[in-house]
Parts: C-alpha cells; structure tokens; sequence
C-alpha cells in the first residue's frame, strides 16, 4: 500500500493534510401494500475522494502546476492514497487558493472511482513488497484482487503459500 498519494504518475510532494474517503452502498426501498417494505442491498457505490493541502516554499507554484497539468489532461488514472487500496479514478475537481504569506499555496480536490475501467486496462503495473505472515491468498483479500488474477501474474511462486517477507508481488 502507498505511503505517499499518487494519481498515475504524480507524487504528491507532501500528503495533503485532510483525506476523505466516501464509501457508500446503493440500497433501494421497495414499498409494499400488506408485506411491509423490503430493502434491497444492491452493491457498493463508486468511490468519491476528497482532500485539502498546500504546496509551500519556493516551489510552491511549480509544484501546483504540475498538478493542474495532471487534471487538465483528464482520462482515468491509478489513484493510490496512503495506507488504502489503489483504485481506477478520474481527477473531478481541483481548487487553488494562494495565502498570503511566503509561498503557500492551498487546494482541494475530488477524484471519483471509474468502475469501467481497470489497472490492467490501463497498462499499469504495481507492486507489493510481501511482509511478514502475508501469502497470495492474504495480499488478494488486503487489495481486493481474485487469486486466480494474482496466481497469474506471479508464476515464479510455486504455491500461494510460498511467499517471504521482503519480496516483491505483481498486484497489476
């Protein structure tokens, strides 16, 4: 998992210093004339994130920049945000505020999760570095990947069991 916030190939400088991640589940109540009502779990919702943070210093604007660039580029990215699951996102929204002072300039921004699309769609490769007591079977539930996708992409394993600490898992 990501210790530091990245979208594709941007790394945040500095982890923004508010982090919010909204999950939620579709539920549908459907009302009945003598049965009463019956509520209906259809599945998780997309993903929305939202966050705030400050570029500082003397490159503070080259920092912000970049960044801008990133969202004016648009399209579906790998969204990995520290200590949670990577997931496919779109960049919504992105928000500038220069303080006064010297050199601050504070954002804020929203990514929502593209269920159509996949890190593999994407080409993108990601690791893990195994840790103590992990196997395939533990990293698939840790990451949400099915263990026949990550079987198949770490053929030098013999077994799902047959991973040590310190070495490194395709996820992607």
């Amino acid at each position: 998992m990501a210790l530091q916030m990245t979208y594709g190939s941007y790394t945040w400088p500095h982890n923004p210093h508010t982090l919010n991640l909204r999950l939620s589940r579709r539920i549908a109540v459907h009302k009945g004339a003598f049965s009463g009502d019956s509520v209906q779990d259809m599945g998780e919702d997309i993903r929305v994130c939202s966050g705030a943070g400050d570029f500082y210093g003397p490159v503070a604007h080259d920092d912000f920049y970049r960044l801008l660039a990133i969202f004016e580029r648009g399209g579906a990215e790998l969204l990995a945000l520290p200590g949670l699951t990577p997931f496919i996102a779109r960049f919504k929204a992105l928000d500038f505020t220069e303080k006064a002072g010297p050199q601050i300039i504070s954002y804020n921004f929203t990514f929502i999760e593209d269920t159509k699309k996949s890190a593999l769609s994407l080409g993108r490769v990601q690791f893990y570095t195994a840790a103590q007591g992990d196997n395939l079977w533990t990293i698939s539930l840790k990451f949400g990947i099915d263990i026949n996708d990550l079987l198949a992409l770490n053929k030098n394993f013999s077994s799902p069991f047959d991973v040590k600490a310190g070495q490194t898992v395709k996820l992607y």
